[in-house]
């Protein structure tokens, strides 16, 4: 059995993919933002980390009242700072996909924060966003519901993921200092600090800090046992 946090699991294989360089899977996503959830975020009322499984399923289902439905528990609302991690995958039963992104919902609006700027990704931030302002009223009711924001560019073809999941830890630690006030300006600013050591661009560091986090979480685990 792999290591278990919330709805989320790791497997050996899983955890493999942290060293690098590889693609981070739907696994090792799920696992940042549950732990986001309840370890690095807990206390954060406001803040909202929702699994790349959910959001695939906002992807698939195109009537309102379904999705309000299905997500009823979820606590969504329009005053909450929502984490969205996207993958261009479009399959309903099978994993996969070839790139992740991160949309971010604020008071203000949402902002896609994409590592290599894909208009795919931006297409799939545009049609997550329509059904979540249908369903639950999320973002505003215009013709461009989702704004892009500049943030560091991956110089291979495998960090996304991590890049992903280091915006979302930016801009969550950001809100959680400046008493939530998030805005492109404010999103820009925390992912390039973050992310952009001496100069550098550098991912390297978030894929150590994952592998400590499942560290972290295995000792915890080993220790109730």
């Amino acid at each position: 059995m792999g290591l278990v946090l919330g709805d989320a699991q790791l497997e050996r294989e899983d955890v493999k993919l942290l060293s690098g360089p590889y693609w981070l899977n739907d696994a090792v996503i799920a696992f940042a933002m549950e732990y986001f959830t309840s370890h690095q975020f807990r206390t954060a009322a406001d803040m909202i980390f929702v699994s790349p499984s959910v959001v695939q399923l906002v992807a698939l289902i195109s009537d309102p009242t379904d999705l309000t439905n299905i997500l009823e528990g979820a606590n969504l609302s329009s005053n909450k700072l929502i984490f969205f991690p996207l993958n261009d995958h479009d399959s309903p039963t099978t994993r996969g996909g070839t790139h992740w992104s991160l949309l971010v919902h604020t008071k203000t609006g949402f902002y896609l924060l994409d590592s290599i700027q894909s208009s795919t990704q931006m297409r799939k931030a545009e049609l997550i966003a329509e059904r979540l302002h249908a369903a639950f009223g999320l973002g505003n009711n215009t013709k461009k519901m989702v704004s892009p924001v500049p943030c560091p560019q991956q110089p291979n073809g495998y960090d996304c993921g991590v890049a992903a999941v280091a915006f979302a830890h930016a801009v969550a630690t950001s809100a959680q200092r400046n008493n939530y006030d998030v805005n492109a300006k404010t999103i820009a600013s925390a992912t390039h600090d973050a992310c952009v050591v001496d100069g550098e661009i550098n991912f390297s560091i978030w894929r150590e800090y994952l592998l400590h986090i499942v560290h972290e979480i295995e000792i915890l685990q080993c220790g109730k046992d």
